[in-house]
């Protein structure tokens, strides 16, 4: 029996039995618990799928995220390097000076 899920063939079960008294009742001439068991393991199958290929876009999306702060840590450093910090002395007299603002 193919396990099939989206159109696409995701395993199969295969039921053996060298005694025709092994097998389960059957109807239609296969065994009547075949198929539940397969479709459990089929919607096993697939959930685990879904949560590794999530596990990895999480990781992925956090490497970016990361990557992203780190550039922009980087230019606020730079930014302070070159042009001073905005919260120095400096900074706030200019603005006092300039705006006639008091901190």
């Amino acid at each position: 029996m193919l396990m099939i899920a989206d159109g696409v063939v995701r395993g199969a079960i295969v039921v053996q039995s060298s005694r025709p008294g092994d097998l389960p009742a059957r109807a239609c001439g296969r065994p009547v618990a075949v198929p539940i068991v397969a479709q459990h393991i089929l919607i096993a199958l697939v959930r685990h799928q879904a949560h590794v290929e999530l596990e990895h876009r999480v990781e992925e999306r956090t490497r970016a995220l990361t990557d992203e702060v780190r550039e922009r840590q980087h230019g606020e450093r730079l930014q302070a390097a070159l042009y001073g910090s905005p919260t120095s002395p400096a900074a706030n007299w200019a603005w006092r000076t300039c705006c006639g603002a008091s901190t």
